[in-house]
């Protein structure tokens, strides 16, 4: 069995806004470790994989899994490149930004930022190679040296030869005590112990006169060998000679038992006498030789899969690994199931499917994990129970599937419902909605052609389908929430208005239909005419973000009376672009911005916090969703890179007391804070002493607070017993714990 550790280092009416801040008990990064990009082996049987979402480690032996990100360690994930030295025993992983992170036995990690700090623009780490205690680091700017017993850089060399200045350094090598460079405008090589900085030193050579970047080396019995793209090369008197053309992009180029090998995304060729001989392999975007630990078949291939993780040969038969992470780093939609478990849309191209997080394990359903799926265009998940997911994609209609039995899926387009297709074989749809009835709801985006722009198919499969009001062209929509009076709002994706409808609770019978469009020439408060996002609330209101900030529509139900419904909008998030909301178990308002997450209280007088870059794991500001599990208090933040969990005090509330405080007794010397927990809805809490008097007020509407101990004036409290009173503003109710505090 594989065993897996992560290692875990009322609106505002004027600009006048308060700020406090959100208690984060803890962050999680999630990346996805799914496609290496290179590898390399330590003396303790380990594979350490450089990958989009950071190092994963890999026992081949005994199956163990260690996985490396931001959120335990790295400075950032994009791993572009890794070596192992024998002389120092750690493992160098370098990144795209120029940090080099050292990795030894034990796992612990030294990171060297230098080059990070640099001002070069392309700080990316491209090869790391050895000699003696240097290492060399090609680099976006050039060749850097690093001495190793001073762990000090030595000097950066940017001009070599006739190139150009500071150009890309793709990948080294050392051959008979000189170091050969494939670089963007050719080939280069000096003797190891000459003046490297001296642009003098170097030897420049091009094929044909050609300034081609070439990508890839490796030598074999003194012979060297360079490809571009496409193309391969001998080093033969200071001469490039052309060996090879191949069709697919040369993937890697390396030596295994006295033959020089090179990979293509699908096969292995050997370079023979004849330079091209096809070796067997399977559909892999990189093949590597010379991995002979425990658990490998001898002088077998490691196989790097675009995808989905790695496979290598033992007992020979071909085996297979992914890692326990997601299959992308693309979180372009969240959604969260009553089990609590996270679902994740990866969106249009490049899209990897769409994914299921249950706190521990991810699950991924991808075109390459189940060739039933038609596309990896996942644009929004909804769970409808334990076997029924339905699944919106960009191009394949609507996705029935059960993930309890993959076989069992089915696609609604056309042919077996009322999608209308934006051609004749693309059909995309929305967000997906249950109303109160239990009706499935999606959009059917079409753009200009004409269509409905709603479909719904009731619990017994039955299905329907609604047209805008506005034109029986106007399927420019994706956004889609539904109030507690059944009104569907759609969003614009074009600047339409916001569209509703509500079928009076007779979806056969369209003479009765509600229908109609909010707009900014209506209503000056609207900040955009496109939304791209909505959200109801726990009052009932209905929040909109648009690319120039958020509105709400107060008394939404105002439509079904035909009166104009109230809407406001918040200065302080003028022009500020907002991608998703999410209402949390107490009514505060998150929401994805392209400046991090701004939190609201419940009427949105207050700003909460602002998450970003500076003060949370975020690599990016740029938010693409946010969603959140309110029986646990945790919220899911994605966007490009990354996805982050963060736990917060935010939970929903016991329909009764049940008081639990910990940890007890509570010692300021050991503890920071003390967790009360199992508190009813609104409560007042109060700490007393046994005596009667007050220490420490409370009021909150969650489940969760702390205390840090500290009395009304900010003040220690002493050693002693203390009662810890609450008492619920509207249930009625109240309960009574006790707390042991230290104070030595």
């Amino acid at each position: 069995m594989r065993k897996s550790s992560i290692l875990f280092f009322i609106f505002l009416l004027s600009s006048q806004v308060t700020f406090s801040n959100v208690k984060i008990l803890s962050w999680k990064v999630h990346t996805s470790f799914n496609n290496p990009k290179q590898v390399t082996a330590d003396n303790q049987n380990r594979l350490f994989f450089a990958t989009q979402g950071g190092v994963l480690i890999y026992n081949p032996k005994t199956g163990d899994e260690y996985l490396i990100n931001s959120g335990n360690g790295l400075w950032d994930n994009d791993i572009t490149e890794i070596y192992y030295s024998e002389k120092i025993e750690k493992v160098i992983a370098g990144s795209n930004t120029g940090a080099i992170t050292f990795i030894d036995k034990e796992i612990k990690l030294d990171i060297v930022l230098d080059i990070t700090k640099s001002n070069f623009p392309d700080k990316s780490i491209n090869t790391i190679i050895a000699y003696g205690n240097t290492l060399y680091i090609g680099t976006g700017f050039g060749l850097v040296t690093y001495d190793m017993d001073k762990n000090i850089f030595r000097e950066t060399i940017g001009k070599m030869g006739e190139f150009s200045i500071n150009i890309p350094v793709k990948k080294a090598m050392m051959v008979d005590g000189k170091i050969y460079l494939a670089t963007s405008e050719g080939v280069c090589y000096a003797d190891i112990n000459s003046q490297l900085a001296n642009p003098s030193s170097w030897k420049t050579i091009n094929a044909n006169n050609q300034n081609d970047e070439y990508l890839l080396c490796t030598s074999l019995n003194f012979d060297k060998y360079f490809s571009t793209k496409n193309d391969i090369y001998k080093l033969e008197n200071d001469s490039l000679v052309h060996i090879l053309y191949n069709e697919y992009e040369i993937q890697n180029l390396g030596v295994h038992q006295n033959n020089v090998y090179f990979a293509d995304a699908g096969k292995i060729y050997k370079l023979d006498k004849n330079y091209y001989n096809f070796y067997p392999a399977y559909p892999a975007k990189k093949m590597l030789f010379g991995y002979n630990l425990q658990g490998i078949d001898n002088n077998t291939p490691l196989f790097l899969y675009r995808d989905n993780g790695i496979g290598y040969f033992a007992d020979n038969k071909l085996q297979f690994y992914s890692p326990n992470s997601p299959a992308s780093n693309l979180f372009f939609d969240l959604e969260t199931d009553k089990s609590g478990n996270l679902w994740v849309g990866t969106g249009e191209l490049p899209s990897k499917g769409f994914m299921k997080f249950d706190g521990t394990n991810w699950l991924n359903y991808t075109v390459t994990s189940n060739p039933k799926f038609l596309t990896d265009n996942a644009m929004n998940v909804l769970s409808y129970d334990d076997t029924t997911v339905y699944i919106s994609t960009w191009g394949k209609g609507l996705l029935k599937f059960n993930p309890n039995n993959q076989t069992e899926l089915m696609y609604f387009t056309s042919a077996n419902s009322p999608i209308v297709g934006y051609d004749e074989d693309w059909f995309i749809t929305g967000q997906i909605k249950l109303d109160r009835n239990n009706t499935l709801w999606t959009v059917n985006y079409g753009e200009s052609t004409q269509g409905p722009v709603l479909i719904s198919m009731d619990n017994t499969g039955k299905f329907n389908s609604y047209n805008s009001c506005i034109s029986i062209n106007d399927r420019f929509r994706f956004a889609l929430e539904i109030d507690g009076n059944n009104t569907k709002w759609i969003g614009s994706t074009n600047g339409s208005g916001l569209l509703y409808l509500n079928e009076n609770g007779t979806p056969d019978d369209k003479s009765d239909d509600i229908c109609g469009v909010i707009n900014s020439s209506s209503y000056s408060n609207l900040p955009d005419n496109t939304q791209n996002a909505l959200a109801i609330d726990q009052s009932g209101s209905l929040w909109i973000g648009t690319p120039e900030g958020l509105a709400s529509v107060y008394n939404p139900s105002a439509v079904l009376l035909k009166q104009k419904p109230i809407i406001r909008s918040l200065n302080s998030l003028s022009q500020q672009a907002i991608n998703d909301i999410y209402v949390d178990a107490v009514n505060n308002k998150w929401l994805a911005t392209n400046e991090g997450v701004w939190v609201l209280n419940p009427d949105a007088t207050e700003i909460i916090d602002i998450i970003n870059t500076e003060n949370s794991p975020l690599k990016t500001n740029r938010i693409r969703s946010i969603t959140g599990n309110t029986n646990e208090g945790k919220i899911f933040i994605g966007t490009d890179i990354q996805l982050l969990e963060a736990n917060t005090l935010f939970v929903a509330p016991l329909d009764k007391y049940s008081l639990l405080c910990y940890p007890q007794p509570f010692n300021f010397s050991t503890h920071s804070e003390l967790i009360i927990d199992g508190l009813a809805v609104d409560s007042e809490v109060w700490v007393t002493t046994t005596s009667g008097s007050i220490v420490k007020r409370f009021s909150t509407s969650s489940r969760r607070i702390v205390w840090d101990g500290l009395d009304e004036n900010s003040n220690k409290v002493q050693t002693g017993v203390y009662l810890l009173n609450t008492q619920s503003r509207t249930g009625n109710q109240s309960s009574l714990q006790k707390i042991t505090i230290i104070n030595n």
